[in-house]
């Protein structure tokens, strides 16, 4: 499954973890939006963390919720 981040700051190379899965590479598309395949993950909420290549991390609490 493909999802969208929208945000600021983010930056070409940018990875995503979900739900403590390994970083995923993300799609820059521009500094507010990404795009990632996310892996196959438990049902529940999932937080998603994107890490610049620069080493700055956002946190997204409950980014969103597999079903």
């Amino acid at each position: 499954t493909s999802v969208t981040l929208r945000g600021s700051g983010f930056e070409n190379g940018a990875t995503v973890a979900f739900g403590g899965a390994n970083p995923a590479p993300a799609t820059f598309v521009d500094g507010q939006t990404l795009t990632i395949a996310v892996p196959a993950l438990p049902a529940g909420a999932v937080r998603a963390i994107v890490t610049n290549p620069d080493g700055t991390a956002y946190s997204f609490d409950a980014a969103f919720t597999v079903n």
